[in-house]
């Protein structure tokens, strides 16, 4: 099966995924991101802004932002996507209709980055949604990377390329993959 393949498929079976399903899972996933060192050690956190069938984030960045840590969101500039520091309040619409945080976009060091996926396999191949701007950020970060996902996303294996970049983790509501 191709990448078009399995993001057809992928996105059957979140679109079937239940509000209840849902919230037990991400609940879970966000649970054992709290309890781990990656979350605790980490003084900065880039996180995505979750679309209403990924991970949900915002529980993450509320409890980051109370917890004090630095908390920074994606914006996309381009064929680029920059970070921007995020302490609260409204989101705009941005590119693709996306939420995207207010303020200036920087470079900044981060200590942990939280990503995105549509699909992932035991090896942390990961598949997104095809644009390429999660790994052209993985290419030049050099931190600690975690993809959240939940438990059926798995697929058998990721088709990859070349450019394709592998989280150093995955966290699902049942599993870390490492």
């Amino acid at each position: 099966m191709d990448k078009r393949e399995f993001r057809k498929i992928l996105k059957d079976k979140l679109s079937a995924f239940s509000p209840k399903e849902r919230e037990v899972a991400d609940v879970a996933i966000a649970s054992r991101l709290f309890a781990s060192p990656l979350y605790q050690e980490a003084g900065s956190l880039f996180l995505y802004i979750s679309m209403p069938e990924e991970a949900d984030t915002h529980r993450i960045i509320a409890r980051a932002l109370s917890d004090g840590k630095a908390v920074y969101l994606p914006r996309v500039e381009g064929e680029d996507m920059r970070l921007v520091r995020y302490e609260g309040g409204a989101f705009a619409v941005g590119a693709y209709g996306l939420s995207e945080p207010k303020g200036e976009a920087s470079d900044p060091i981060v200590d942990l980055a939280v990503i995105p996926l549509l699909g992932f396999d035991r090896a942390r191949g990961r598949l997104g949604r095809g644009k390429g701007f999660y790994d052209r950020f993985l290419a030049s970060y050099h931190g600690r990377s975690l993809a959240l996902a939940y438990a059926f996303q798995e697929i058998p294996s990721v088709p990859t390329e070349p450019h394709d970049c592998r989280p150093e983790g995955i966290l699902t509501e049942k599993e870390w993959i490492e």
